[in-house]
């Protein structure tokens, strides 16, 4: 029976209702209809003859099936965002430059638009004065700023596109888009994957890694292909590394790869060592003198190599907004400097990474790699925590 102003019976949404979780759940518009016309519509067509409605034919058949189909749509929102691909941007203007490399001088034209105030970041303001005011700024600009602004544009536009943009995209967003694209494989079309991929840091260096779901996908519970071929994975990894840096010095003596240093090598293998089962190792002698880019990418250095082991070699990055939430849960006081916070190495002040590496050596020589650091947990799902199995660490079975 339907109470008033509802289109459906309380029956009804019971019987379509069972697979609201999967439809949401759903990567994309294909997988939501399979769903629809596969399971939904057999089960709800099923219980109108049976509870002895008319005769679902012809066109009055037609319009309950949209009149549903709407009806779910409507209804049951997809849970995230669906991806329509990923638009490649070729065509970078001196615009875009000139607020890239020379922030400065858009600024001081916005407050010269604005009497003398400067629109806040992020404002509606500063937002609609932004190409008015690069415009300015690079009319004003003298013939060889023009010349070095032209010179980096047709750069970018050989390269394909931002190198600066790429930089951070990919180290926010690569290993999402990686597992979604896996996921929707599956989804779609069956596909087992097993990805690789690699991307330029903003320091010039190169990151790999590698990503797999097959068993998970399959509702097998056993353990993963890299768990399985650690080995292999790791000397592939390695190869991987090994090809984009060749193909990086090859580039680097044609002269088109902007932003990408060759003599800017450095990077944490500088100062990292490692021990036989994996643990990072400080010099005995303190950190060099770095800069906060490069303390920010050793401790994030630092703290991936550490997850890696504490989580059984299960996961790669450490979930830093996670982290930052539930600091004490991960990590113990003992590991952290007195009123640490902890929280994603690029939004510490210079200061407090060094007082945090500075405790890690002292640690290390006190009590040996192995304890200089430790997590005491590691994430399995969002916000589901369970103890940490560094190597040597007994393991109770569930």
């Amino acid at each position: 029976m339907r109470r008033s102003g509802c289109l459906y019976s309380v029956e009804e949404r019971e019987i379509i209702g069972k697979w609201k979780t999967e439809y949401k759940a759903a990567p994309s518009k294909e997988v939501r209809a399979h769903l629809f016309k596969d399971k939904i519509l057999p089960a709800i067509f099923n219980f109108w003859t049976k509870d002895g409605s008319e005769p679902i034919i012809g066109e009055h058949m037609d319009v309950r099936v949209k009149t549903l189909a709407r009806w779910i749509a409507n209804n049951w929102r997809p849970d995230t965002k669906e991806s329509r691909g990923v638009t490649i941007r070729t065509h970078i203007t001196y615009i875009d430059i000139v607020c890239r490399d020379r922030m400065d001088a858009v600024l001081a034209e916005m407050t010269q638009l604005c009497d003398g105030e400067c629109p806040e970041p992020g404002s509606v303001e500063r937002f609609t004065l932004r190409t008015k005011a690069a415009k300015l700024a690079y009319d004003h600009m003298s013939a060889e700023e023009k010349a070095t602004i032209d010179k980096a544009v047709a750069e970018a536009r050989q390269f394909g596109g931002d190198l600066s943009l790429w930089h951070r995209t990919a180290a926010k967003k690569g290993d999402k888009r990686v597992q979604q694209w896996s996921k929707k494989s599956w989804l779609e079309m069956g596909m087992f994957t097993l990805t690789f991929w690699g991307y330029f840091t903003e320091d010039g260096r190169y990151a790999v890694d590698v990503y797999e779901d097959m068993a998970k996908n399959m509702g097998v519970t056993t353990s993963s292909f890299l768990v399985q071929y650690d080995d292999q994975i790791t000397l592939m990894l390695r190869r991987l590394g090994e090809y984009i840096k060749s193909l990086q010095n090859l580039k680097n003596r044609s002269g088109i790869v902007p932003g990408i240093s060759a003599l800017d090598t450095w990077s944490p293998a500088d100062v990292l060592k490692y021990s036989a089962e994996g643990f990072p190792i400080l010099p005995e002698d303190g950190l060099p003198p770095l800069g906060k880019r490069k303390l920010v990418t050793l401790m994030r250095e630092f703290l991936n190599a550490h997850y890696v082991l504490a989580s059984g070699r299960k996961r790669k990055q450490v979930p830093f907004l996670t982290l930052e939430e539930n600091a004490s849960l991960f990590i113990e006081e003992e590991y952290l400097p007195a009123s640490f916070a902890m929280k994603d190495p690029h939004n510490l002040r210079k200061e407090a990474i060094e007082a945090f590496f500075d405790l890690v050596r002292k640690r290390q020589m006190e009590k040996g790699e192995s304890d200089s650091f430790r997590f005491h947990a590691y994430e399995v799902e969002k916000g589901e925590l369970v103890p940490a199995e560094y190597p040597g660490t007994e393991q109770t079975s569930q």
